[in-house]
């Protein structure tokens, strides 16, 4: 039986990160309808995420309303007034020799200098860079160049993972979420991206990926034990639990699965271990599924955990 603990996660999910299949939101309202306790722990959240996606309609007052009237007719007055002819070169000249004041000097070469460095930037922005160009990306993640990312979308259409990244100057790159360049920057992304939604979305990205790399796959560990949020260990347990169980990973995925089933404070999470660890249907996992059972302090991770104890010495109960 499933615990309001785990359902209160999944209220989470669903509101903020809308990472609930059809399925289980079916689960989690037919929990609601019988549950006060999590309705109002429902409720709470909802008006969180109301209040966060609220606009203020700010509303001028009368004293603001008179002062832009006045403004407006001084504005009107000076349009009005017959203009004094102007010299523009004595003017173009002392703008280009700086010829004013010391602090007006100052002002003037810093504007200056921001536009040079804005105009720069539009200049030598680099275009959106296909995968083709792996060789350069590889040199530029390889470097110090790698900043941040700005951007990231995955279209399961076509398969083709697309990054706006920083590195010195903005360039964009996009490929197939296996393509060995690709994951190496997904890799960056998901250690050093600052922005939850990022990385959150990095990992979506993954989820249709026919194979991952070494450096993919150590990465993906390390969010599972120093990523701060909840929604994307979730999400990333579940994308490890998507890898086939082959000699390549076998041993590494059990070591996760156990280091979950011991560190991880959120039940949700452990019990996606579970089911992970359930696939490697092997008895030198049984002595963990059995601290599991009895020390977890989950009471449906324990079940879980026991569930799956039987189903190694009798594979013949149904999942």
């Amino acid at each position: 039986m499933r615990t309001c603990e785990y359902y209160q996660n999944m209220i989470v999910l669903a509101a903020y990160y809308d990472e609930l299949s059809k399925r289980e939101f079916n689960e989690l309202k037919t929990h609601l309808e019988a549950c006060s306790k999590c309705q109002l722990e429902w409720q709470a959240v909802q008006q969180t995420v109301k209040l966060l996606n609220g606009k203020v309609q700010l509303q001028p007052t009368s004293q603001e309303l008179e002062k832009s009237r006045q403004e407006l007719h001084q504005r009107l007055l000076l349009l009005t007034q017959p203009r004094l002819k102007i010299d523009w070169g004595y003017h173009f000249k002392r703008l280009l020799t700086l010829d004013f004041s010391p602090a007006l000097r100052l002002s003037t070469a810093a504007a200056m200098l921001i536009i040079g460095l804005l105009v720069g930037r539009f200049v030598f922005q680099a275009q959106p860079t296909g995968i083709s160009d792996g060789a350069a990306l590889s040199k530029s993640l390889a470097g110090k160049n790698f900043i941040g990312v700005e951007a990231i979308h995955y279209n399961p259409v076509n398969r083709q993972v697309f990054m706006d990244v920083t590195m010195m100057q903005r360039a964009s790159f996009s490929g197939a979420p296996e393509n060995p360049e690709i994951q190496q920057l997904l890799a960056k992304t998901l250690l050093h991206e600052e922005q939850p939604n990022i990385r959150l979305k990095t990992v979506g990205a993954l989820t249709d990926s026919r194979s991952f790399g070494k450096r993919l796959i150590e990465a993906l560990v390390e969010v599972l034990e120093k990523d701060e949020n909840t929604g994307i260990r979730l999400k990333t347990m579940k994308l490890l639990n998507s890898l086939p169980i082959d000699e390549t990973v076998k041993n590494l995925l059990t070591q996760v699965y156990v280091n979950v089933l011991l560190n991880e404070k959120n039940g949700a999470i452990r019990i996606e271990a579970i089911n992970g660890l359930s696939r490697i249907k092997d008895e030198s996992v049984a002595p963990i599924f059995y601290n599991a059972a009895h020390n977890d302090t989950s009471e449906y991770v324990r079940y879980k955990a026991a569930h799956s104890l039987e189903r190694i010495k009798n594979p013949e109960i149904p999942e």
